[in-house]
């Protein structure tokens, strides 16, 4: 379809490293667009991103903001009615719940210190990951799309995400981030 000249460009979500190689080679993708955040790093552990970067092909990660948990929305959510999140994200129940509240407080005192919301930092912290292209991020309000796009203004210096990361991985000691991701 592509030589047809019926689209422009080939994308694929949520493929193993191996499988973003084929369509690379049969379908000559454009970009991929799988799972980032703070709290899911899976695609930086499994190489997805990495070659995605060597090869050229665009990065759209989604949850960059936990469904919405890095938002500062760390209360728990029933999993009934319109309400998905915590079914798809294990960030809502504890032991995760507590683990998040943590990291919330963290990158609230980042935020504070700047003068900026702390869903801007978790959104920066997506976008300063090497290969990272844009960090997709819904919004249920006009105000929340600001607060959202206000992230592109500026950048996290590499002092403070190397203290990110530092905090997470003292937060999360006492369970894998395989665990975490799984949740």
């Amino acid at each position: 379809m592509k030589n047809e000249g019926k689209i422009r460009a080939i994308g694929v979500s949520n493929f193993t490293p191996a499988q973003i190689q084929t369509a690379i080679d049969v379908a000559d993708i454009a970009c991929i667009q799988p799972p980032l955040s703070l709290l899911d790093r899976r695609s930086l552990e499994d190489g997805v991103i990495a070659l995605c970067t060597d090869k050229g092909v665009g990065v759209l990660t989604y949850g960059s903001i936990g469904g919405g948990i890095l938002a500062d929305k760390v209360d728990a959510l029933p999993i009934a009615g319109n309400e998905l999140r915590a079914a798809f994200y294990g960030y809502y129940a504890e032991p995760m719940l507590s683990k998040c509240r943590e990291l919330v407080a963290f990158l609230q005192k980042i935020a504070d210190n700047r003068g900026v919301h702390v869903v801007e930092v978790a959104i920066n912290w997506v976008l300063a990951q090497r290969g990272e292209t844009s960090a997709l991020i819904g919004a249920t309000t006009p105000e929340k799309a600001i607060n959202n796009s206000k992230a592109a203004d500026w950048e996290l210096t590499n002092e403070v995400l190397i203290s990110i990361n530092a905090e997470y991985a003292r937060i999360m000691k006492n369970g894998s981030t395989e665990r975490l991701q799984e949740q």
